[in-house]
């Protein structure tokens, strides 16, 4: 909402670019929330960045694959773009060598660095039925990552995660507020404690980050992530 009122137009007229495809869930849940102009189609992300050939849109807001190469892939694209992004990722991914090469402090100011929305309870995500071998065929995960739900999949939370946001210039930066429910943090040293990556030195300070990561600043639950289940690579067979 407050990009749209940057740009001019009504929440319904703003264009999100979800560019990781899993099952539409995520232009569904974006509608119900006022926001009904989204792209998310199940076409290859890359094949796209490499023609030049990019949906128009506004924002870009995804919950991308985790593993190698998407996240720097991604990150690497947004930190070009001029655009302002939201990606739901986990907590390592800040620690990686690619995140400060794409986004690293040396470039620019303070008021272009990266910021971070985080959930006061850790994130739950609902994995599509068939999605993830691993988790329907009574393997050690499928013992370890929730329940199942006959329209929604398979819940899981194999990480800690919060949201990594960027491209919003310092005049939109200085009106930036989190959703009830989260903490705003302007760099990564503003992190709180139950969510710190464990390779974060700042863990051995703070105990370890918290005994209990299900909650991890404390608070109410947040319900649903964003983008209804986890994600293949758009076009391919690369889940997450």
């Amino acid at each position: 909402r407050l990009v749209a009122r940057k740009r001019g137009v009504p929440p319904e007229e703003l264009r999100i670019w979800d560019p990781y495809y899993c099952n539409g869930a995520v232009a569904r849940h974006l509608a119900a929330l006022g926001f009904p102009h989204v792209h998310n189609a199940n076409e290859d992300f890359y094949a796209r960045l490499d023609s030049g050939d990019l949906p128009e849109h506004d924002v870009l807001l995804t919950n991308p694959p985790y593993t190698h190469p998407h996240p720097e892939r991604l990150l690497a694209h947004c930190a070009a773009s001029g655009t302002p992004w939201l990606a739901l990722m986990p907590n390592w991914v800040y620690t990686k060598d690619y995140y400060w090469a794409a986004l690293g402090r040396s470039h620019g100011t303070a008021d272009t660095q990266p910021f971070y929305i985080a959930p006061r309870k850790r994130y739950n995500y609902w994995t599509p039925r068939g999605r993830r071998s691993d988790l329907t065929s009574g393997g050690a995960k499928a013992k370890t990552h929730g329940h199942t739900n006959a329209a929604l999949g398979i819940r899981t939370s194999p990480f800690v995660s919060f949201w990594y946001c960027g491209g919003f210039g310092p005049a939109l930066r200085k009106r930036v507020t989190p959703p009830e429910g989260c903490v705003l943090c302007w760099s990564t040293e503003e992190l709180p404690p139950g969510v710190l990556s464990e390779s974060d030195p700042r863990r051995k300070v703070w105990g370890g980050g918290g005994a209990d990561t299900r909650n991890v600043i404390g608070g109410r639950s947040l319900g649903r992530s964003n983008g209804g289940g986890k994600r293949q690579k758009s076009g391919g067979a690369d889940q997450h």
